[in-house]
Protein backbone atom coordinates (compact mmCIF):
# COMPACT_ATOMS: atom_id res chain seq x y z
CA UNK A 1 0.00 0.00 0.00
CA UNK A 2 2.88 2.40 0.78
CA UNK A 3 4.34 2.00 -2.69
CA UNK A 4 0.96 2.68 -4.24
CA UNK A 5 0.44 5.69 -2.00
CA UNK A 6 3.83 7.12 -2.99
CA UNK A 7 2.81 6.77 -6.61
CA UNK A 8 -0.31 8.78 -5.80
CA UNK A 9 1.84 11.51 -4.26
CA UNK A 10 4.10 11.76 -7.29
CA UNK A 11 1.19 11.64 -9.70
CA UNK A 12 -0.59 14.33 -7.70
CA UNK A 13 2.17 16.88 -8.08
CA UNK A 14 0.97 19.58 -10.43
CA UNK A 15 -2.51 18.09 -10.78
CA UNK A 16 -4.17 21.33 -9.66
CA UNK A 17 -7.63 21.70 -11.15
CA UNK A 18 -7.91 18.02 -12.11
CA UNK A 19 -8.02 16.76 -8.53
CA UNK A 20 -11.01 14.73 -7.32
CA UNK A 21 -13.23 16.03 -4.53
CA UNK A 22 -12.43 14.85 -1.01
CA UNK A 23 -14.82 11.92 -0.45
CA UNK A 24 -17.07 11.35 2.53
CA UNK A 25 -15.81 8.09 3.99
CA UNK A 26 -17.82 5.96 6.40
CA UNK A 27 -15.01 5.67 8.95
CA UNK A 28 -12.68 8.68 8.62
CA UNK A 29 -10.54 7.49 11.56
CA UNK A 30 -9.86 4.15 9.90
CA UNK A 31 -7.37 3.45 7.14
CA UNK A 32 -8.04 5.84 4.26
CA UNK A 33 -9.49 3.82 1.37
CA UNK A 34 -7.95 5.84 -1.47
CA UNK A 35 -4.97 7.86 -0.18
CA UNK A 36 -3.87 10.77 -2.28
CA UNK A 37 -4.43 14.44 -3.05
CA UNK A 38 -7.94 15.90 -3.24
CA UNK A 39 -9.59 19.27 -3.65
CA UNK A 40 -11.73 20.71 -0.87
CA UNK A 41 -13.83 23.88 -0.90
CA UNK A 42 -15.59 26.05 1.68
CA UNK A 43 -17.89 29.03 1.30
CA UNK A 44 -16.74 32.27 2.96
CA UNK A 45 -18.49 35.62 2.53
CA UNK A 46 -20.30 34.40 -0.56
CA UNK A 47 -17.14 33.15 -2.25
CA UNK A 48 -15.88 29.63 -2.87
CA UNK A 49 -12.41 29.17 -1.42
CA UNK A 50 -10.22 26.21 -2.35
CA UNK A 51 -7.56 23.96 -0.88
CA UNK A 52 -5.60 20.89 -1.91
CA UNK A 53 -5.55 18.13 0.71
CA UNK A 54 -3.25 15.10 0.87
CA UNK A 55 -4.59 12.25 3.07
CA UNK A 56 -2.23 9.34 3.92
CA UNK A 57 -3.32 5.68 3.96
CA UNK A 58 -2.84 4.98 7.66
CA UNK A 59 -5.52 5.26 10.34
CA UNK A 60 -6.28 8.41 12.34
CA UNK A 61 -6.35 10.56 14.27
CA UNK A 62 -4.21 12.66 11.96
CA UNK A 63 -2.61 16.04 12.58
CA UNK A 64 -3.36 18.81 10.06
CA UNK A 65 -0.45 20.83 8.68
CA UNK A 66 -1.89 23.88 6.91
CA UNK A 67 0.76 25.26 4.55
CA UNK A 68 0.33 28.79 3.18
CA UNK A 69 2.14 29.64 -0.05
CA UNK A 70 3.90 32.94 -0.67
CA UNK A 71 2.57 35.83 -2.72
CA UNK A 72 2.52 35.16 -6.50
CA UNK A 73 2.89 31.44 -5.74
CA UNK A 74 0.17 28.80 -5.31
CA UNK A 75 -0.71 25.56 -3.51
CA UNK A 76 0.92 23.30 -6.11
CA UNK A 77 4.23 25.17 -6.04
CA UNK A 78 4.45 25.26 -2.25
CA UNK A 79 3.66 21.56 -2.05
CA UNK A 80 6.55 20.85 -4.42
CA UNK A 81 8.98 23.10 -2.54
CA UNK A 82 8.16 21.87 0.97
CA UNK A 83 7.61 18.21 0.02
CA UNK A 84 5.05 18.11 2.80
CA UNK A 85 2.88 15.51 1.10
CA UNK A 86 5.81 13.09 1.02
CA UNK A 87 6.36 13.68 4.74
CA UNK A 88 2.63 13.22 5.32
CA UNK A 89 2.80 9.77 3.76
CA UNK A 90 5.65 8.72 6.04
CA UNK A 91 4.43 10.36 9.25
CA UNK A 92 0.64 10.05 8.98
CA UNK A 93 -0.64 13.61 8.90
CA UNK A 94 -2.90 15.50 6.54
CA UNK A 95 -1.11 18.12 4.43
CA UNK A 96 -3.42 21.01 3.55
CA UNK A 97 -2.49 23.58 0.90
CA UNK A 98 -5.04 26.43 0.76
CA UNK A 99 -5.12 28.80 -2.19
CA UNK A 100 -4.80 32.52 -1.66
CA UNK A 101 -7.24 34.77 -3.51
CA UNK A 102 -6.34 35.43 -7.14
CA UNK A 103 -6.70 38.99 -8.37
CA UNK A 104 -5.18 41.18 -11.05
CA UNK A 105 -1.53 40.68 -10.12
CA UNK A 106 -1.17 37.36 -8.27
CA UNK A 107 -2.44 34.95 -5.64
CA UNK A 108 -1.87 36.36 -2.19
CA UNK A 109 -3.06 36.46 1.41
CA UNK A 110 -4.58 39.39 3.24
CA UNK A 111 -1.98 39.32 6.00
CA UNK A 112 -2.11 43.06 6.62
CA UNK A 113 -0.49 45.72 4.49
CA UNK A 114 1.47 43.12 2.49
CA UNK A 115 0.94 41.60 0.10
CA UNK A 116 -2.67 40.78 -0.51
CA UNK A 117 -4.07 44.30 -0.43
CA UNK A 118 -2.76 45.71 -3.67
CA UNK A 119 -6.22 45.77 -5.25
CA UNK A 120 -9.79 45.92 -4.08
CA UNK A 121 -10.43 42.21 -4.49
CA UNK A 122 -7.65 41.32 -2.07
CA UNK A 123 -8.43 44.01 0.49
CA UNK A 124 -11.78 42.48 1.42
CA UNK A 125 -10.49 38.88 1.65
CA UNK A 126 -11.29 37.49 5.11
CA UNK A 127 -8.52 34.92 5.08
CA UNK A 128 -8.63 34.32 8.84
CA UNK A 129 -12.28 33.28 8.54
CA UNK A 130 -11.43 31.12 5.51
CA UNK A 131 -8.65 29.24 7.29
CA UNK A 132 -10.66 28.75 10.48
CA UNK A 133 -13.64 27.43 8.53
CA UNK A 134 -11.41 25.24 6.37
CA UNK A 135 -9.99 23.51 9.45
CA UNK A 136 -13.37 23.20 11.20
CA UNK A 137 -15.01 21.57 8.18
CA UNK A 138 -12.03 19.41 7.25
CA UNK A 139 -11.29 18.04 10.74
CA UNK A 140 -14.24 15.63 11.05
CA UNK A 141 -13.83 14.55 7.42
CA UNK A 142 -10.25 13.34 7.94
CA UNK A 143 -10.25 12.55 11.70
CA UNK A 144 -8.09 15.58 12.39
CA UNK A 145 -6.23 16.27 15.62
CA UNK A 146 -3.58 18.95 16.16
CA UNK A 147 -3.27 21.89 13.75
CA UNK A 148 0.04 23.42 12.68
CA UNK A 149 -0.07 26.70 10.71
CA UNK A 150 2.92 27.04 8.39
CA UNK A 151 3.72 29.74 5.89
CA UNK A 152 6.45 31.28 3.77
CA UNK A 153 6.85 34.96 2.83
CA UNK A 154 3.34 36.42 2.42
CA UNK A 155 2.12 33.02 3.63
CA UNK A 156 4.31 33.37 6.72
CA UNK A 157 2.76 36.78 7.36
CA UNK A 158 -0.65 35.12 7.04
CA UNK A 159 0.34 32.29 9.40
CA UNK A 160 1.30 35.01 11.89
CA UNK A 161 -2.02 36.78 11.46
CA UNK A 162 -4.02 33.55 11.65
CA UNK A 163 -2.16 32.57 14.81
CA UNK A 164 -2.98 35.94 16.38
CA UNK A 165 -6.61 36.28 15.26
CA UNK A 166 -7.84 32.78 14.47
CA UNK A 167 -9.24 30.04 16.68
CA UNK A 168 -7.84 26.90 15.08
CA UNK A 169 -3.99 26.81 15.02
CA UNK A 170 -2.32 24.97 17.89
CA UNK A 171 1.19 26.03 16.82
CA UNK A 172 2.64 28.42 14.25
CA UNK A 173 5.79 28.31 12.11
CA UNK A 174 6.56 31.25 9.81
CA UNK A 175 9.49 31.66 7.43
CA UNK A 176 10.51 35.00 5.92
CA UNK A 177 7.10 36.41 6.82
CA UNK A 178 6.96 38.78 9.81
CA UNK A 179 3.88 39.72 11.80
CA UNK A 180 2.28 42.86 10.35
CA UNK A 181 0.33 43.77 13.48
CA UNK A 182 1.31 45.90 16.44
CA UNK A 183 0.23 43.24 18.96
CA UNK A 184 -0.78 39.58 19.20
CA UNK A 185 -3.27 38.80 21.95
CA UNK A 186 -4.58 35.50 23.30
CA UNK A 187 -3.55 32.37 25.15
CA UNK A 188 0.04 31.17 24.70
CA UNK A 189 0.69 29.20 21.51
CA UNK A 190 3.99 27.65 20.40
CA UNK A 191 5.64 29.85 17.80
CA UNK A 192 8.80 29.60 15.72
CA UNK A 193 10.08 31.88 12.98
CA UNK A 194 12.85 31.38 10.43
CA UNK A 195 14.51 34.21 8.53
CA UNK A 196 17.49 34.40 6.21
CA UNK A 197 19.88 37.23 7.01
CA UNK A 198 20.59 37.72 3.29
CA UNK A 199 16.91 38.05 2.40
CA UNK A 200 16.45 41.12 0.17
CA UNK A 201 12.75 40.54 -0.56
CA UNK A 202 11.72 40.74 3.09
CA UNK A 203 14.79 42.05 4.95
CA UNK A 204 15.29 40.66 8.45
CA UNK A 205 16.18 44.15 9.71
CA UNK A 206 13.09 45.62 8.07
CA UNK A 207 12.81 48.27 5.42
CA UNK A 208 11.93 48.25 1.75
CA UNK A 209 12.09 44.94 -0.08
CA UNK A 210 13.76 44.76 -3.47
CA UNK A 211 10.39 44.97 -5.25
CA UNK A 212 9.91 48.43 -3.74
CA UNK A 213 6.24 47.70 -3.01
CA UNK A 214 6.39 47.38 0.79
CA UNK A 215 8.31 48.79 3.73
CA UNK A 216 8.51 45.84 6.11
CA UNK A 217 8.86 45.96 9.90
CA UNK A 218 11.90 44.30 11.46
CA UNK A 219 11.27 40.60 11.99
CA UNK A 220 12.16 41.00 15.66
CA UNK A 221 9.24 43.40 16.14
CA UNK A 222 6.60 40.75 15.54
CA UNK A 223 8.64 38.21 17.46
CA UNK A 224 8.57 40.50 20.49
CA UNK A 225 4.76 40.52 20.21
CA UNK A 226 4.78 36.71 20.36
CA UNK A 227 7.11 36.79 23.35
CA UNK A 228 4.67 39.08 25.14
CA UNK A 229 1.70 36.88 24.27
CA UNK A 230 3.54 33.74 25.36
CA UNK A 231 4.53 35.15 28.72
CA UNK A 232 8.28 35.10 28.14
CA UNK A 233 10.48 36.31 30.97
CA UNK A 234 13.32 38.78 30.60
CA UNK A 235 16.15 36.28 30.50
CA UNK A 236 18.72 35.30 27.90
CA UNK A 237 17.58 32.55 25.54
CA UNK A 238 19.14 29.15 25.05
CA UNK A 239 21.15 29.34 21.82
CA UNK A 240 21.73 26.44 19.42
CA UNK A 241 23.75 26.48 16.21
CA UNK A 242 23.30 24.16 13.25
CA UNK A 243 25.69 25.09 10.43
CA UNK A 244 24.62 28.55 9.19
CA UNK A 245 21.46 28.49 11.36
CA UNK A 246 21.32 29.95 14.85
CA UNK A 247 18.19 29.30 16.92
CA UNK A 248 17.18 31.04 20.12
CA UNK A 249 14.61 29.50 22.48
CA UNK A 250 13.20 31.82 25.12
CA UNK A 251 11.83 30.86 28.56
CA UNK A 252 8.08 31.26 28.02
CA UNK A 253 4.76 29.65 28.86
CA UNK A 254 4.69 28.23 25.30
CA UNK A 255 7.79 27.51 23.25
CA UNK A 256 8.91 30.69 21.46
CA UNK A 257 11.84 30.37 19.06
CA UNK A 258 13.64 32.40 16.43
CA UNK A 259 16.04 30.88 13.89
CA UNK A 260 18.22 33.11 11.72
CA UNK A 261 20.27 31.78 8.80
CA UNK A 262 23.55 33.33 7.68
CA UNK A 263 23.79 33.80 3.90
CA UNK A 264 20.23 32.56 3.29
CA UNK A 265 18.06 34.59 0.95
CA UNK A 266 14.32 34.47 0.25
CA UNK A 267 13.64 30.72 0.10
CA UNK A 268 11.86 28.05 2.12
CA UNK A 269 14.54 26.68 4.54
CA UNK A 270 13.97 23.01 3.88
CA UNK A 271 12.18 20.54 1.65
CA UNK A 272 13.63 20.85 -1.83
CA UNK A 273 16.22 23.33 -0.47
CA UNK A 274 17.36 21.22 2.51
CA UNK A 275 20.52 19.83 0.91
CA UNK A 276 22.13 23.23 0.45
CA UNK A 277 21.19 24.33 3.98
CA UNK A 278 22.15 21.23 5.96
CA UNK A 279 18.85 21.15 7.89
CA UNK A 280 15.21 20.83 6.97
CA UNK A 281 12.44 23.09 8.31
CA UNK A 282 9.83 20.75 6.81
CA UNK A 283 10.95 17.96 9.13
CA UNK A 284 11.82 20.16 12.08
CA UNK A 285 8.49 21.98 12.24
CA UNK A 286 6.71 18.63 12.61
CA UNK A 287 8.99 17.82 15.54
CA UNK A 288 8.14 21.26 16.94
CA UNK A 289 4.41 20.47 16.84
CA UNK A 290 4.86 17.05 18.42
CA UNK A 291 7.14 18.35 21.18
CA UNK A 292 4.98 21.27 22.22
CA UNK A 293 1.36 20.30 21.51
CA UNK A 294 0.15 16.99 22.99
CA UNK A 295 -2.44 14.91 21.13
CA UNK A 296 -5.83 16.54 21.51
CA UNK A 297 -4.70 19.93 20.28
CA UNK A 298 -4.08 21.95 23.45
CA UNK A 299 -0.70 23.65 23.56
CA UNK A 300 1.43 22.57 26.49
CA UNK A 301 2.33 25.42 28.82
CA UNK A 302 5.30 25.50 31.16
CA UNK A 303 6.27 27.43 34.21
CA UNK A 304 8.84 30.14 33.55
CA UNK A 305 11.75 30.46 33.97
CA UNK A 306 12.92 27.00 33.03
CA UNK A 307 11.45 25.68 29.78
CA UNK A 308 12.79 22.15 30.24
CA UNK A 309 15.45 22.78 27.64
CA UNK A 310 16.93 19.41 26.81
CA UNK A 311 19.51 20.40 24.25
CA UNK A 312 17.39 19.51 21.22
CA UNK A 313 15.45 22.38 19.69
CA UNK A 314 14.19 20.35 16.79
CA UNK A 315 15.52 23.29 14.78
CA UNK A 316 18.00 21.24 12.80
CA UNK A 317 19.79 17.95 12.50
Amino acid sequence: MRAAAMAVVVAGLGMGCGLPELPDVAQPCGEWPEPGTYKFTVEVDGRTRKAEVYVPPTAGPRDLVVALHGGSSNADSFRAVTRLDQHALRENFVAVFPQGRKALLWRAWNAGYCCGNLDEQHRDANDVAFLDKLVKELTPRVCGDRVLAVGFSNGGMMANRWGCEGSEPDAIVAAAGPLLRSACEGEPRPFRQYHGLADRNVPFAGGEGKTGLTNFPPAIQGFESWKERNGCVDEDPEVFTFGPMTCERYPCKASTEQCTIQGWSHAWPGGRNAARLGSDATTDMLDFLHQHVPPGGTAATTEVPGDDIDGDTGAGR
